[in-house]
């Protein structure tokens, strides 16, 4: 279990820099919006962030696709918040796509 998840505060470069799990999938989605999906790298998102990639991990839950699920959840929250009501269904896909392109 991680500091995080136990309630105690975290220490070292991660806390130094103002890691959170929030800020690495906000510069997650960033990345794939400016380069796409197959040029999404770990390392890179680490070198953006000033951290190791180990500490990446630590923060989602240890595996790349706990990053994924993590990224695919923020993108379907702000795809929902910004659907206009009353929107017709076959306007409700083009903000998304917008927004994520």
């Amino acid at each position: 279990m991680n500091d995080e998840k136990a309630g105690r505060k975290p220490r070292g470069r991660a806390a130094a820099v103002g890691l959170t799990k929030e800020r690495i999938v906000e510069a997650a989605v960033r990345q794939i919006d400016e380069k796409g999906l197959a040029a999404f790298s770990i390392r890179e998102l680490a070198r953006v962030l000033d951290v190791s990639p180990g500490n990446i991990y630590w923060h989602v839950g240890g595996a790349k696709e706990d990053l994924f699920a993590e990224i695919s959840a923020s993108i379907t929250v702000s795809v929902s918040e910004n659907l206009a009501p009353g929107m017709d269904w076959q306007g409700r896909p083009r903000p998304a796509s917008l927004a994520h392109p």
